[in-house]
């Protein structure tokens, strides 16, 4: 991306001309008036929305069973889980994915400092974030004030 000087731009809102239509939104009077009569509760389409949680003081930061002790924790809120992988390098470090019907949670642990960093994207049901969060801390032994 390569932008202009300030002092060269003339119009503020130049960058911003192609925020004006969001594809994955569904638009409610188009169905209606398309004929298909009664309009489905199932979500058709969603960015979603991210949740970053980063935990410290994670005491189980060094368990060997992250990935299962994760896993459970999100099954425990009611996310249906599809796949699940972790990879470690050569620091020690892991990075752990989930996927789920309703999104999917990335964790980055660095055992040598009790870290965890959590990407909790759901695209539905969120009403589950906050207990999803709450699960992930508990699981890896950290506590709600050490994490932000």
């Amino acid at each position: 991306l390569v932008l202009k000087d300030l002092d060269k731009i003339d119009d503020n809102f130049e960058l911003l001309h192609d925020y004006n239509k969001n594809s994955s939104s569904v638009h409610p009077c188009d169905l209606l008036d398309s004929g298909f009569g009664e309009v489905s509760d199932d979500q058709v389409s969603s960015p979603g929305i991210l949740m970053i949680v980063e935990a410290e003081d994670a005491v189980l930061a060094k368990s060997k069973n992250l990935k299962e002790m994760l896993t459970s924790a999100v099954e425990k809120v009611g996310l249906a889980v599809v796949s699940t992988s972790i990879r470690k390098n050569k620091d020690g470090n892991s990075l752990i994915s989930i996927i789920f019907r309703e999104g999917y949670v990335i964790a980055r642990c660095m055992p040598g400092y009790k870290y965890f960093g959590f990407d909790i994207h759901l695209w539905s049901s969120f009403e589950k974030h906050e207990n999803t969060k709450a699960a992930l801390l508990s699981a890896v032994g950290s506590k709600a004030s050490s994490s932000s």
